[in-house]
């Protein structure tokens, strides 16, 4: 009898103490919406790459950024894992129809940011994803600062 128990005890600790490694991966979908008439260019930056993209009037950009990562799950559950979700670490427009500029990091402190930001960012947060669309428009433009250094930058742009 005590055999048994202590068998029982011994396959228990063993199943429990089991974890299942997988694999997990974290969206962030980041999309403008440019509602000017002007030719813009974006450089997003996260904690798992960088990517840019070019486009114009009335047009829509779309980026996709995966985050990777392995997890370990205890074989009885219910439980609760908390996933590290792709992080915006630097983002900046170019407008490359004026040379202007606007940095998402450097402009919060901006007078008008947080009214701007809330009528046109707007963040939409799924089972491991996240999604943020930003409408560009006048208003929006209004805030950019002038930046001839976008000459050298994009000369090809401006021949």
């Amino acid at each position: 009898m005590n055999s048994k128990i202590l068998f029982l005890i011994l396959l228990s600790t063993v199943f429990v103490s089991c974890e299942i490694s997988r694999e997990v991966d974290s969206l962030l979908m980041r999309q403008f919406v440019n509602q000017t008439d002007k030719r813009l260019y974006v450089v997003t930056q996260t904690n798992c790459g960088t990517d840019s993209i070019m486009f114009g009037y009335l047009d829509t950009a779309n980026m996709m950024f995966v985050y990777k990562q392995n997890i370990s799950l205890p074989p009885i559950g219910p439980y609760r894992v908390d996933i590290e979700m792709p992080i915006i670490e630097k983002e900046v427009i170019y407008n490359l129809s004026d040379t202007t500029c606007y940095d998402w990091n450097k402009m919060e402190n901006f007078p008008d940011f947080n009214a701007i930001e809330n009528k046109e960012l707007r963040k939409i947060i799924g089972n491991n994803e996240v999604r943020y669309r930003t409408y560009i428009t006048d208003s929006l433009l209004n805030l950019f600062q002038k930046d001839y250094s976008l000459l050298d930058r994009f000369s090809e742009y401006y021949k």
